[in-house]
Parts: structure tokens; C-alpha cells; sequence
């Protein structure tokens, strides 16, 4: 087994297990809601609906978002129905996927782990709420409980996704980079999930069809404004790449500023919005040069890329970390770490990192604060990548 597979292999087997270690925990010490196959059968068949609708993220990955049906299944049905119906569920939208293209099987079948063994986990919450529920005099403080419990679920959502990624990026910043196209999605089905388990008891089961439908027509939604911003983000690929086509020994130049600008902006802890508009400001930070095959650029490059940003609404506000008309002592620091980062990406392609650093600090007469803090990010952000990508593997 690959260093790779094991790495998501092993974490979901340990998962899968607390799962039903808790599940039965739960089962041998409450009184839980008797098997019916009418229930395994309607919520096996809303699971699946719910695996159909997939969340496409900005960058092209898929996730499921099951959250108002888990949570329903783990209040409303013996907690190990719940977990059947989502195994039979997955297995389901892995054979129907199978027969139309032959993807690996191991991400769904991971995919299916971590969705019963959240189940399992979010079991312990049915002792506390069933009593409330099936209470004649149930009280609006069941609804707190219930978002709680939701919001909990979507911690430990989000939490397992990020540990079964396979990515280089540490868990939380994972979680991070996840909450943001994943979180009103998550609100969603909170919000849905809590109406239905609210009124389940009380006005019976039709709620939760209804709940499920209302569900699923806001993710669509969603969906469709998830794929607008990766249609963007696609063109402004694009855009930084034209950039470049000029100049063979410049590709991939936009990109590397991107990710790394966004790595000194966060080491800086700068907010997300900021973050956003340094990965964007990264890849058009030279979309000025189209056409010119000089080696150096300049700052007409840069106010005429400044204003190509912000001449579309949506590249409006990047606009000012492409160019600055003022001096460095007002300079935003999100073009401070564009610049910077910049020009440390041409040094280091002929000197290396240490080296590059150096050289990028004392290009600078007179350094402002500002300028020391961020190569000092900066200088901190390649360490930490060298060390954790290995020996000889520096920058």
C-alpha cells in the first residue's frame, strides 16, 4: 500500500471504528427508535438523491453534502438503520457511476466510510434529543439543541474531509480553504435539518420529504453559483497564462506568485477576503505584459494590468495590488507581498532560495516596515516548505 493510499486508508478504518463503537454505546444504553423497513427504504433513497447533487468546488474537486439527511437518519431512526441506509445508499451511486465511467473505486468507497462513521459519532447525540422530542410539552429550547447538534455535525464533516484529502496542506489549513465554497452549504442544511427534526413528531413524517426537496433546491442553487466562480477562475487562468506564452522561460510564474503570495498572506493572518484578492492579484499580476516579450517589466505593464482588473466588476478590487500610484510608505500589503513575492520567484529560479531572499531584502533601499515584515512571512513560508517537502527540495 502506497505512503499516499494509507494516508487516507488508515484514518478512515479509525474513524469507521469509533463510529461503531459509539453507535453501540448508544444502542445497548437507550432506548432508540424501533426497525422499520419503510424508513430504511425512504432514507436509503434520500441518501442517494443527496450523493447525486454534488458539490463541485472552485478547483474542480468533488464533495457530498448529506448533512440534513445524516442528522434527520441519526435522530429519527435506530442509529444502525441510519448507518445502513448510507452504506446501501453509496453503494448505489457507486455502481451507477461505475457503469458510466470506469473511475478508481477507493475514493468513493472512502467516501462511504467516512459517511457511516460520522453517523456513528453524531449517535451520541440521540440521547439527549429523543426525550425532547417525543415529549408532549417539547419547548422552543429543542431547536438550540438541534442546531447544535447540526453545527457540530458540520464541524466533524468538515473536519474528516479535510483529513481523507490528499494534499501536502496541513488538516486545518485544509479546513480552511474548505469552509469557504462548503459553509453555506452546510448552513443550509442545518437550517433544513432542524425544521424537519423539529416537526418530525409533531405533524409526521411528510416533513421530511418536503424539507429534503426545499434542501436540495437551495444546493442546486449553490451549485450553480459554485460553478460560475470556477468557470471564472478558469478564465483567469487562462488570462495569466496569455501572459506568459511571450516568454517560455517566464511559465508558470503567475501561478507559483499566486500560491505563494496566499501562503505569506496567511502567515501574516491576513482575512480571507485579503486572501482571495492576493491569489487573484498573483495570477494577473503581469497580465500587463501581454504581447511584450522584454525581460524586465515595468510600471506601464503594471498600470496598464491594473487597469485590464479593473475593468471587470468581479476583478475590481484586485486592481490596486496589480499597481500603486502612491510610494511604498502607503502602499496596500497586499501589493507590498505581490511585488515582493515577485521578485523572489525570478531570483530564485538563479540562485535559490536563501540566496534569493537575501538578494530580495537588499534590492530595497531603505526598507519600510511593512516590506520587513512581509519578506520576513515570506522568508518563514519557504523554510517551512523546505522542510516539509525534504531534503534538496528548497523554494
Amino acid at each position: 500500500m502506497s505512503h499516499g493510499v494509507a494516508r487516507r486508508v488508515i484514518p478512515t478504518l479509525l474513524l469507521l471504528a469509533g463510529g461503531i463503537a459509539v453507535a453501540s454505546v448508544v444502542r445497548a444504553s437507550s432506548t432508540t427508535p424501533g426497525f422499520s423497513w419503510q424508513s430504511l427504504a425512504a432514507f436509503t433513497a434520500a441518501f442517494l438523491v443527496a450523493l447525486l447533487l454534488v458539490v463541485r468546488l472552485p478547483k474542480g474537486d468533488e464533495a457530498h453534502v448529506t448533512l440534513m439527511v445524516s442528522l434527520t437518519a441519526v435522530i429519527v431512526l435506530d442509529v444502525f438503520s441510519a448507518m445502513l441506509a448510507s452504506v446501501l445508499a453509496g453503494s448505489l451511486y457507486l455502481l451507477g457511476k461505475r457503469a458510466h465511467a470506469k473511475t478508481p473505486v477507493l475514493p468513493d468507497v472512502l467516501e462511504i466510510g467516512r459517511s457511516v462513521a460520522a453517523i456513528g459519532l453524531m449517535a451520541a447525540w440521540q440521547q439527549p434529543l429523543l426525550p425532547m422530542l417525543t415529549a408532549t410539552a417539547a419547548t422552543g429550547q429543542t431547536v438550540w439543541w438541534i442546531l447544535l447538534a447540526g453545527v457540530t455535525y458540520a464541524a466533524l464533516d468538515l473536519m474528516t474531509l479535510a483529513i481523507l484529502q490528499h494534499s501536502p496542506r496541513s488538516t486545518f489549513g485544509l479546513i480552511q480553504e474548505l469552509w469557504r465554497p462548503l459553509g453555506m452549504v452546510y448552513l443550509v442544511h442545518i437550517a433544513m435539518a432542524t425544521v424537519v427534526v423539529r416537526l418530525y413528531y409533531a405533524p409526521g413524517a411528510w416533513v421530511f420529504p418536503i424539507g429534503l426537496l426545499l434542501t436540495l433546491i437551495l444546493q442546486n442553487s449553490f451549485n450553480q453559483y459554485l460553478r460560475i466562480r470556477r468557470a471564472y477562475g478558469e478564465t483567469i487562468d487562462a488570462l495569466a497564462h496569455a501572459a506568459e506564452l511571450d516568454r517560455p522561460g517566464d511559465s508558470g510564474h503567475s501561478r507559483r506568485v499566486s500560491d505563494l503570495s496566499v501562503a505569506v498572506g496567511r502567515r501574516l493572518r491576513l482575512a480571507n477576503r485579503d486572501l482571495e484578492q492576493l491569489g487573484l492579484a498573483g495570477l494577473l499580476h503581469e497580465i500587463g505584459r501581454i504581447g511584450d516579450r522584454s525581460e524586465e517589466g515595468t510600471d506601464e505593464h503594471d498600470r496598464r494590468g491594473a487597469e485590464i482588473a479593473a475593468s471587470v466588476p468581479l476583478l475590481e478590487s484586485v486592481a490596486h495590488f496589480v499597481y500603486w500610484e502612491g510610494g511604498a510608505s502607503t502602499e496596500p500589503i497586499g501589493r507590498t507581498i505581490v511585488r515582493l513575492v515577485s521578485r523572489y520567484d525570478r531570483m530564485n529560479a538563479r540562485l535559490g532560495a536563501p540566496d534569493a531572499i537575501r538578494a530580495v531584502r537588499e534590492s530595497i533601499d531603505g526598507l519600510t516596515g511593512q516590506e520587513e515584515r512581509v519578506i520576513d512571512a515570506l522568508e518563514d513560508v519557504v523554510v517551512a516548505r523546505a522542510t516539509s517537502s525534504g531534503p534538496g527540495v528548497v523554494g
